[in-house]
């Protein structure tokens, strides 16, 4: 294996792929990705009792069996972060050449004998009840790392691991910590971030099995495996000659001429909403969030309701029910009267089309549907939006694009990067243009956590003094500079709640009580969901919205 100038050993070069993420870290225009997940452990003489149901408050002598285990003690952690360096490689490398056109990832020389609790910080702990106050300081733990510069990525890979304590009795004797995984793009995207928490709560549960499991850093790189192959290398992203001559110059195009030549990709125009220009100060950059909690029996509803509408899928639903708040919205938080159109972007993951690449592996393997939506008159309230035979015709129409998308690898958006030579400057050249979209929508779909032959890993006890579980997830992206004005980040718990963070850059949605704005789109968002579901929102256990202060 080739080696750099500075000892590290080469991995291999970035692709354009990577190259466009490296580069958009490297200029601070996008920062850590986050997934988290709310872990459980349940000691051996908890699991054995009876449920607990969770209006009856617990002793605290029945507490007393998880003692031994300490979530404030790195230690707790350090096995199943060894455990996640071990399994996937990309977590000891880092980047050498970030702020050129020709970076490598590198295997980092201090990953043999760091301590790998600099990859970890172990917060206070705060109260678990109620829900509403547990959501609101996990938000704010994210919104830092979200807009955490990684540094010295050379040396140190960019991704790090906080731990969120939480005290208190869930009513059911667990102990409970939020796990925030916070990385670069450059090391993968949000189905990595899922596969990363698996690998991590494996783990944990090997480290609570085996007694004196190994707490010690690395000792050899030849524990690492090597890196998978880039998605352009690993596959061929064929982009056709009318699909590229849509991209170079359908904006400049009438309307009627692009019908005619059949160019489908929807073109921002200044009729539709696109928030403010691009534009970028360290100085003040911040990333907005709000987060919305949908409890499983509602979910289940919706997804039955679904079923039964036949073609409709929850992704094409949630991207009809975004276009349906914004409508109702914008008037209400914006002077402007003037928008007509919407455009989404809607993420399709793309491993199920690469043979290289296996499901559990963390890498990049994402490209878009770009669907445009006219904006939504107000409608009948006395109309449920169950009977709405418009909004499901659009639902079906949106879930069968993005199932074509997912079946080819021909004119996916992703595969233009190749057209590309110079990153930095494309990157800085958008800066004071308009946005091309409205809206971006990405759903990590599902997550089981004992699925990836891992079913010996959550719900079932092991051989040593209790059980590790992961109840919830949290999928979050940070302030986006070169892309839509906001970003709806959903995932959803196996036959638990569905979570949707609702992310912004502060100061580019052109509206004056930003937070307010996003809260509404939510709000609205919820009462769509209950009225589909058709269940009285007032008998569920849900958190509901959170104030950004």
């Amino acid at each position: 294996m080739p080696s750099s100038p500075s000892g590290d050993s080469v991995l291999r070069a970035a692709s354009k792929n990577d190259r466009r993420y490296i580069t958009r870290h490297a200029l601070g225009f996008y920062r850590a990705l986050i997934l988290a997940g709310l872990y459980t452990f349940t000691s051996r003489q908890e699991t054995a009792r009876a449920p607990v149901e969770k209006t009856v408050p617990i002793s605290a002598s029945a507490l007393t069996s998880a003692d031994h285990l300490d979530l404030k003690d790195p230690t707790t952690y350090i096995p199943a972060l060894k455990h996640c360096i071990a399994t996937h490689p990309i977590l000891s490398a880092g980047i050498r050449g970030q702020d050129g056109e020709e970076p490598v990832f590198v295997r980092c020389e201090d990953i043999e004998g760091m301590g790998l609790e600099r990859h970890l910080e172990v917060l206070d702990p705060v109260s678990a009840v109620p829900d509403v106050d547990e959501i609101e300081a996990l938000k704010r733990v994210m919104l830092q790392a979200h807009d955490q510069v990684f540094e010295d990525v050379e040396r140190v890979p960019p991704w790090n691991v906080s731990v969120l304590p939480l005290f208190g009795s869930d009513g059911e004797g667990r102990k409970r910590a939020y796990v925030i995984f916070a990385y670069s793009h450059s090391h993968g995207d949000g189905r990595s971030g899922l596969n990363f928490h698996r690998t991590f709560l494996e783990g944990l549960q090997r480290g609570q099995k085996d007694q004196g499991y190994d707490c010690t850093p690395f000792h050899s790189t030849s524990e690492l495996g090597s890196l998978p192959p880039a998605l352009e290398e690993a596959c061929t992203l064929r982009i056709t000659g009318k699909f590229l001559l849509s991209t170079l110059f359908g904006a400049r195009m009438p309307e009627w001429l692009r019908g005619w030549l059949g160019f489908s990709t929807p073109i921002a125009s200044g009729r539709t909403w696109t928030g403010k220009v691009m534009q970028y100060n360290a100085g003040n950059f911040r990333t907005g969030s709000e987060i919305l909690l949908v409890h499983r029996d509602r979910v289940e509803s919706v997804l039955r309701v679904c079923r039964e509408k036949g073609g409709a899928r929850l992704t094409g639903l949630l991207n009809q029910l975004v276009v349906r708040a914004l409508s109702d919205v914008l008037p209400e938080h914006d002077a402007s009267c003037a928008v007509e159109n919407f455009i989404g972007t809607i993420v399709v993951d793309l491993r199920a089309l690469v043979p290289t690449y296996k499901p559990e592996m963390m890498l990049n393997c994402v490209s878009a549907v770009y669907e445009g939506s006219q904006r939504v008159a107000k409608g009948d309230p006395a109309i449920n939006l169950k009977d709405d035979d418009a909004l499901w015709d659009a639902v079906r129409g949106t879930t069968a694009r993005l199932a074509h998308s997912a079946s080819t690898l021909v004119d996916q958006p992703i595969g233009l990067v190749q057209y590309l030579d110079k990153f930095r400057p494309w990157f800085l050249e958008k800066l004071g243009e308009a946005r091309d979209s409205s809206y971006e929508i990405s759903n990590a779909v599902v997550f089981d956590p004992s699925s990836k032959g891992n079913a010996s890993v959550s719900g079932v006890e092991s051989d040593g003094k209790g059980t590790w579980d992961i109840e919830r997830m949290v999928f979050s992206q940070p302030a986006n500079v070169t892309n839509c004005p906001l970003s709806f980040s959903v995932v959803t718990r196996k036959d638990g709640e569905m979570v949707m963070t609702l992310n912004w850059q502060i100061g580019a949605l052109g509206v004056v009580d930003e937070n307010g704005f996003a809260k509404d789109i939510l709000g609205r968002i919820d009462g769509y969901l209950t009225g589909i579901a058709q269940i009285d929102s007032n008998t569920l256990d849900i958190a509901g919205l959170v104030d950004n202060e």
